[in-house]
Parts: C-alpha cells; sequence; structure tokens
C-alpha cells in the first residue's frame, strides 16, 4: 500500500513537472513571437516615414528604384512610391481602399508619417503615409506578410524550443 501511494505522487509530480515546462515553453515562444513582431513593425514603420521625407526630397512622382529598396530585405513584401502603379513593385497598393484611409489617418498621427493596418484578407500590414511637401503630393505604401514579420533569429529560438507558432491578426489599428 506504501509503494502504491509512493508511485501515485511520484506519477502527479511528474505531471505537475511537466504541465510546468509546458507553460514556460508557451510563455517564452510567445515572448519571443510578440517581441519580434512589434519590433518588426516598427522598423517597417520607420522605413516607410524615411521613403516618405525622401521622396519629398526628390518631388513626389511615382519612383520604383525607392520602393525596391524598400522590400529589398523582406520575403514577399509589396511597397508603392508614387501616385500611379508605376511606382510599385507588385500590386498596386495605391488602388486598396485600406491604404488610401491610412494615408487620411497618417496626416493625424504624431511623430510619424505613417500609419498601420491589418490586411486581413492577405494575412499581412499595409504601412502607408502622405508624401507632403512643397508640390510634392503622392503616397508610400508597403504590404508585409505576417510571416515575414518574424526574424530569422526568432525563428530559429523558437525552433530550439521546438514551438510551433501560427502568426494572426486583427483589423485592430494602430496609429
Amino acid at each position: 500500500l506504501v509503494l502504491l501511494v509512493a508511485s501515485a505522487v511520484s506519477v502527479v509530480n511528474r505531471r505537475c513537472e511537466l504541465r510546468t515546462a509546458q507553460v514556460a515553453a508557451v510563455e517564452q515562444s510567445s515572448a519571443i513571437a510578440a517581441t519580434t513582431i512589434r519590433a518588426s513593425v516598427a522598423m517597417v514603420r520607420q522605413d516607410v516615414d524615411v521613403a516618405v521625407l525622401v521622396a519629398e526630397r526628390l518631388g513626389g512622382g511615382d519612383d520604383i528604384e525607392l520602393a525596391r529598396q524598400l522590400v529589398e530585405y523582406i520575403d514577399g513584401a509589396e511597397a508603392c512610391v508614387g501616385r500611379t502603379g508605376a511606382g510599385c513593385t507588385g500590386t498596386d497598393l495605391f488602388s486598396l481602399a485600406s491604404v488610401a484611409d491610412l494615408v487620411v489617418e497618417s496626416d493625424g498621427v504624431p511623430d510619424s508619417e505613417s500609419a498601420v493596418a491589418v490586411d486581413e484578407s492577405t494575412d499581412s500590414i499595409i504601412v502607408a503615409g502622405r508624401i507632403r511637401g512643397d508640390g510634392a503630393a503622392g503616397v508610400v505604401a508597403m504590404r508585409v506578410p505576417l510571416t515575414s514579420l518574424l526574424t530569422a533569429d526568432a525563428v530559429e529560438a523558437l525552433e530550439a524550443i521546438e514551438a510551433n507558432v501560427e502568426i494572426s491578426a486583427t483589423s485592430t489599428r494602430s496609429s
């Protein structure tokens, strides 16, 4: 009887240890993913802010080279700089209603040239800002797949703890 009780206590202790380890792994993977995604969104937004300022100095016209530079290091990203599809690396983001809404929203954002929203239909974020200035008019818009917001280092860290992370977002706006 004593041996059975000791075995039962040992099994319960082992289950508690496994559960604690699982909870720690979930918390760690969540922290890695959330921190990396927030940092990536901030970097994309800064890139768009800088592109807006550069485009203003260049007159605000279509600039495919500047758009290409925006997406150079981000897999699956698309960007548009200027007024027409001629300044786009892929899809004409200027034709999206969400980009037009973001441009209007970006006008009221303090300390930034851009605003951010989620595009649920493509599982991506869109960052857009208005090109303003002396005779300059236009938009800088960038669409980045959610999966591209996790850096290679973050993916490696998640794999090391054997975490499977699924990224999803809702259309809550963040200026």
